[in-house]
């Protein structure tokens, strides 16, 4: 499971008759896997609107009161039970063995999707339709040799491999780095100059996230698991080309690629 982007704070949840019998055996708080269950219903509402993942939760109950008593001479404690509901004919239904219990309960949940940044990316921010591989012959038959392209095949159209134009324009693709996440920029404040949380919070306000208007893919890291935005910019157009390297990315500050 990959690391979540941010965290989601659902603070002091009043629940009132959950289900206190979590086994055959057993009764008190909940079962973990009703609040589970919950985080996946509210993953699923969100996804209809947002790109949104929701992984993990930790749960705080903060405080419980168990629908119980204790009868009069007895020394064991019995469920509050009830006759739910009338029936059509206004007769009480059969007692349903169940045990309730009210809680107050504090909901942390694991975050995912550009929907995070929301307000900080332009909508039409997007690299279009068309993705083409510059290369020599001999080094683009070799990439389409490892089948790369398995169980994508139905969804695109591969064309052909064509020379470059005699006569086109050039310009360089490159990375633009954007410092959209106040909350990491202060993380790196605090280990590198052993800060707090407050002062980081000081020197960094929410108010420092970047806006950015460019296209963008959302890639995982292979050093610590977390995914981030690469932002890709288009530079002038040049008439003739400009050497230089390539990074792992197939980027470049430097060299130019035709464009046509």
């Amino acid at each position: 499971m990959d690391a979540p982007e941010a965290l989601l704070l659902l603070p002091r949840l009043r629940v009132q008759n959950a289900n206190a019998l979590s086994g055959p055996l057993t009764w008190g708080f909940p079962a973990v896997t009703a609040f589970t269950g919950f985080v996946q219903a509210l993953e699923l509402k969100l996804r209809e609107a947002l790109d949104i993942q929701l992984a993990g939760v930790a749960i705080v109950c903060h405080h419980h009161q168990a629908q119980t008593s204790v009868p009069a001479g007895k020394r064991t404690r019995v469920f509050h039970l009830t006759r739910n509901p009338v029936g059509k004919d206004g007769a009480t239904a059969a007692i349903v063995e169940e045990g309730r219990i009210h809680l107050d309960v504090s909901l942390l949940i694991g975050v995912s999707g550009t929907a995070l940044y929301d307000g900080l990316l332009e909508p039409a921010a997007t690299l279009g339709t068309r993705l083409r591989l510059h290369g020599p012959a001999a080094a683009l038959d070799r990439l389409l040799a490892l089948d790369w392209l398995a169980g994508m095949r139905d969804h695109l159209h591969l064309g052909a491999l064509t020379p470059v134009p005699a006569q086109v324009r050039w310009r360089q693709v490159s990375r633009v780095q954007v410092d959209s996440n106040p909350d990491r920029l202060r993380r790196r404040l605090i280990k590198r100059h052993g800060l707090s949380e407050a002062e980081a919070r000081q020197r960094i306000p929410d108010s420092a996230a970047k806006r950015c208007a460019l296209p963008f893919v959302t890639l995982r890291s292979n050093g610590n698991g977390q995914r981030f935005l690469l932002f890709i910019r288009h530079g002038p157009l040049l008439d003739a080309p400009l050497p230089g390297s390539f990074n792992r990315y197939g980027l470049s500050t430097t060299a130019t690629v035709p464009w046509f």
